[in-house]
């Protein structure tokens, strides 16, 4: 994650990445951090396994307004023509809102993204939209790349291309009201 931040001369920038293949990352010079974690919310199933996946989380302050977020990145279960792992995925979409609910405080935005290893149809995102919005949808994989908010409104979405990767590198800009 470092090496990414530095190609990308984003000096002002830190990161957590207490997780295999997944990461959150954030301005410092814009965002204080007040607290991060990460939790086991899936395991893929044992057609395509390579382990637990997880939800990183951390939770900030705009400098300037004082506002507060709940970021979090989940790097979701295979395969994706059957969502949701071992539990399956009502039990993925339920173990992410339980972290939400477990670190986000009132009048928290909440903004959820990240490969979650599922088609844009799986009942993972039926799930995670009956409590947050669908912001923006990657192409890539019948739509596995996805951001989720409770209360932002997306001010620009960029599809960056792929870079080298199997997916887009997206850049989604939220306003927080």
């Amino acid at each position: 994650m470092q090496h990414v931040l530095n190609e990308a001369h984003l000096r002002t920038f830190v990161g957590y990445n207490p997780a295999q293949a997944i990461a959150v990352a954030w301005d410092n010079a814009v965002w204080h951090e007040i607290a991060k974690g990460y939790v086991d919310v899936a395991e893929d199933s044992h057609l395509q396994w390579y382990g637990v996946r997880s939800v990183v989380w951390v939770r900030l302050q705009h400098r300037q307004s004082g506002k507060t977020a709940l970021l979090l990145n989940h790097h979701g279960p295979l395969p994706t023509h059957r969502p949701g792992g071992i539990c399956g995925p009502e039990a993925t979409a339920y173990n992410i809102l339980r972290v939400i609910g477990e670190h986000a405080l009132p009048g928290d935005a909440v903004f959820l993204l990240g490969d979650f290893n599922a088609y844009e149809e799986a009942e993972t995102f039926v799930q995670l939209k009956r409590y947050l919005t669908l912001a923006y949808r990657g192409h890539t994989f019948r739509g596995v790349d996805e951001f989720f908010t409770n209360c932002g409104e997306v001010l620009n979405a960029e599809n960056l291309g792929t870079g080298g990767s199997d997916h887009e590198a997206l850049k989604v800009t939220f306003g927080i009201y």
